[in-house]
């Protein structure tokens, strides 16, 4: 998990955006794993209804807004390869 928190918090910089918007990516991604919510705010030690928040607003953001849509897929590409990078490790 040390591995993954690491690569949580690399995001900002690499999207190059602030970290208020880096939650609404983040939070948007709970919809392409099988993750809850409240899973995410546990992990990220934040209350479940600034999750909330941040989900209502980039699932709206990645209907609208073509630009985040590319960047929402590009991070759940990363995401993926960031955890098969990990799995492969522990072989």
């Amino acid at each position: 998990m040390r591995g993954f928190n690491a690569e949580i918090e690399r995001i900002p910089q690499i999207l190059m955006v602030r970290h208020n918007t880096t939650n609404v990516y983040v939070a948007t991604m709970v919809t392409r794993f099988d993750l809850r919510s409240s899973d995410l705010a546990t992990l990220l030690h934040k209350h479940q209804s600034s999750v909330t928040r941040w989900l209502n607003l980039g699932l709206r953001r990645e209907r609208q807004d073509p630009v985040f849509r590319d960047r929402i897929n590009w991070l759940d590409a990363e995401i993926s390869a960031a955890a098969q990078r990990l799995l492969s490790s522990k072989r």
